[in-house]
């Protein structure tokens, strides 16, 4: 089990204040469905939930264990919808989204929302971006529900819920 006190939080990856956020909706135990796998993020869920990671990039695949990995390649900027469909089951309870890496290549997410269950929390990563504002703004259109934005701690996220 990891020691969440261990985790380097920031660079790349969540910061603390983020993950406490999410601890602060999701009871332990839950499930929480990730795009985009890593050594922060993957790992400091995975000390408080199960964690079905969804990565292009097989280097970020398999780093710890009791995570469920489905590597999904990129097709036209996003994961793979064949390999997403075939491999993830509906059992989750809050979406992160911190991938496909790079700003704009997240979008994806809104052409294929049939494929994921909307009525959990949906938390957008890195919204100091103008992009993935716009993925907030889309999915707030698409499900009629709002997005409220939080920059706390040198982190920026939305969340729809």
């Amino acid at each position: 089990m990891i020691n969440i006190n261990e985790i380097r939080w920031g660079g790349s990856g969540i910061e603390k204040i983020l993950f406490d956020h999410i601890c602060d909706l999701l009871p332990e135990g839950k499930t929480i469905l990730e795009f985009g796998s890593g050594y922060v993020s993957t790992g400091a869920f995975r000390s408080r939930y199960n964690v079905i990671s969804i990565d292009q990039d097989k280097q970020y695949q398999n780093i710890y264990d009791g995570v469920t990995y489905i590597h999904a390649p990129l097709v036209d900027g996003w994961f793979d919808p064949f390999e997403i469909h075939s491999k993830l089951n509906s059992n989750y309870d809050l979406i992160f989204i911190d991938a496909p890496s790079g700003s704009g290549n997240r979008h994806g997410f809104v052409d294929h929302l049939y494929m994921f269950k909307t009525n959990i929390p949906i938390v957008i990563h890195d919204t100091y971006r103008s992009s993935e504002i716009d993925l907030c703004l889309s999915l707030e259109k698409k499900l009629n529900k709002k997005c409220q934005f939080f920059s706390k701690g040198g982190d920026h996220w939305g969340i729809i819920q």
